[in-house]
């Protein structure tokens, strides 16, 4: 019985350092390709006691289309409901305006927060989240 526990354990470790660093990589690769920026709302938040993780649910609007998507944020204690309404920077890939990374190091509370952002950013890519290692 302990052993299976430890195997158990085990794949699960696995599991999620491969999906962490799985989503690591995709956002990496985002801020490396030419990309836009949106105002995003998250509108809900999802989480699992056992999981380290919560996943954001957000939305924001491109050219006049409007795109639901998801944001993973990893760590204990992750999990934060005053986040729900809150809105933040939306970095989308130009050639794919679905693929996106909700950038919470970018609060937008309000018009000129984002317009100060674009003045930051719009010659040069903003820096991606802060992981362990950044994006090497």
């Amino acid at each position: 019985m302990k052993r299976l526990c430890l195997i158990l354990t085990m794949t699960f470790i696995v599991v999620f350092l491969s999906s962490c660093r799985k989503e690591k990589r995709r956002i990496c690769k985002l801020y490396d390709s030419p990309v836009g920026f949106s105002i995003g709302t998250i509108k809900s938040s999802i989480s699992i006691s056992l999981l380290p993780k919560v996943t954001y649910k957000y939305n924001y609007e491109v050219n006049g289309i409007s795109y639901n998507e998801k944001e993973k944020e990893y760590g204990i204690g992750q999990n934060d409901p005053t986040m729900i309404g809150k809105q933040f920077v939306v970095v989308y890939e130009l050639s794919d305006p679905s693929n996106s990374d909700l950038n919470t190091d970018f609060i937008i509370k309000e018009n000129s927060d984002f317009i100060e952002f674009l003045n930051v950013y719009t010659s040069t890519n903003p820096p991606p989240p802060d992981f362990p290692n950044n994006c090497k």
